[in-house]
């Protein structure tokens, strides 16, 4: 199966981050292109890979804050 990419506004929709910060991303090698007619296309793999790990950052165990329960005397 073939690698299907998406355009940079495309990418900047879909996660929500600004124009520049992709392509300084692209630029600095942090978010992977390629260039397909004179224009930078975007993996959708990369995309998924980036979903696949907030997923798993989102459901990781945190540690419970731990509350303080007032207990009131039942009888006085």
């Amino acid at each position: 199966m073939s690698e299907r990419f998406i355009t940079t506004a495309e990418f900047c929709k879909l996660t929500h981050m600004a124009d520049s910060t992709v392509r300084q991303g692209i630029r600095t090698g942090s978010i992977p292109s390629v260039k397909i007619g004179g224009r930078r296309r975007i993996p959708v793999s990369y995309l998924d890979q980036l979903a696949n790990e907030a997923y798993s950052a989102s459901t990781r165990t945190r540690p419970r804050p731990s509350v303080r329960v007032r207990r009131e005397a039942a009888t006085r």
